[in-house]
């Protein structure tokens, strides 16, 4: 039989990791506002699929007016912890 406190022991261990990447997570620190058809072309996706990740939460957006743009350096943050 497996010794219940080190089976907890791995599970607090777990958590912790997982609690410390949340922690150590820290917005971008640059600041480049994009438009959507600029994001579309760095990123090699059409504007269409832009727009849809937007609208999943994807990737982060602002809305200035009826425009929206977006944070190049906020958008590859969100792709990178997507991809992991």
């Amino acid at each position: 039989m497996e010794n219940p406190f080190i089976t907890i022991s791995v599970q607090l261990q777990d958590i912790k990791s997982k609690l410390d990447n949340i922690c150590n997570h820290s917005p971008p620190k640059q600041i480049q506002i994009i438009t959507q058809e600029e994001l579309s072309k760095r990123l090699g996706l059409s504007v269409d699929t832009i727009i849809r990740w937007r609208k999943k939460g994807k990737i982060p957006s602002l809305r200035i007016g009826n425009s929206v743009r977006y944070n190049w350096y906020s958008v590859l943050d969100a792709l990178e912890t997507i991809k992991k």
